[in-house]
């Protein structure tokens, strides 16, 4: 799991005991994980593979493994705002909000960390919403991740004793 972005500076034990949270499924190429307009409450992580967000049938971005997808589902009620597709074999983690928020509300570090890591990826997805509306339509692939990310207030896995 160390190559998701999302749980990057957690501790091992942190990412263990969040995983918790989560279900692994596996997916085929063509199927949609989910589509735009339909509502749901699902949170999805990328472990293996690719898939391909479309908005009103463009395609806005590919994600690799390690990539999040559906997080707008665990912080509001509405509906999907585009489809996922995968384009190869994949296998995912999900976690459902109602029992995402239960685990988190057990563990308020965790969830700090968690909604901390959520919070900076949307905000450089915002970032480049803006960007991308200055670019011919042709140049759609983005890269969330150029910029980096401002170091966490909650702390890193480096010097905690679950490293030991």
């Amino acid at each position: 799991l160390r190559h998701i972005d999302l749980v990057r500076e957690m501790s091992m034990s942190e990412v263990v005991r969040l995983s918790q949270a989560f279900r692994k499924i596996r997916i085929e190429p063509g199927e949609f994980v989910l589509r735009e307009g339909e509502s749901s409450d699902m949170f999805y992580v990328l472990l293996e593979g690719r898939v391909e967000i479309t908005r009103n049938n463009q395609r806005v971005n590919i994600l690799p493994k390690g990539s999040h997808f559906g997080e707008m589902a665990i912080l509001s009620l509405r509906p999907r705002s585009a489809s996922v597709r995968t384009l190869e074999a994949c296998r995912l983690l999900v976690a459902q909000r109602e029992e995402l928020y239960q685990f988190l509300q057990a563990e308020p570090m965790l969830a700090a960390k968690f909604f901390w890591k959520l919070a900076q990826t949307l905000s450089l997805r915002l970032d480049e919403f803006y960007v991308a509306a200055d670019r011919p339509p042709e140049v759609n692939m983005r890269n969330t991740l150029r910029f980096g990310h401002y170091p966490s207030p909650f702390g890193g896995p480096t010097g905690s004793s679950d490293d030991e």
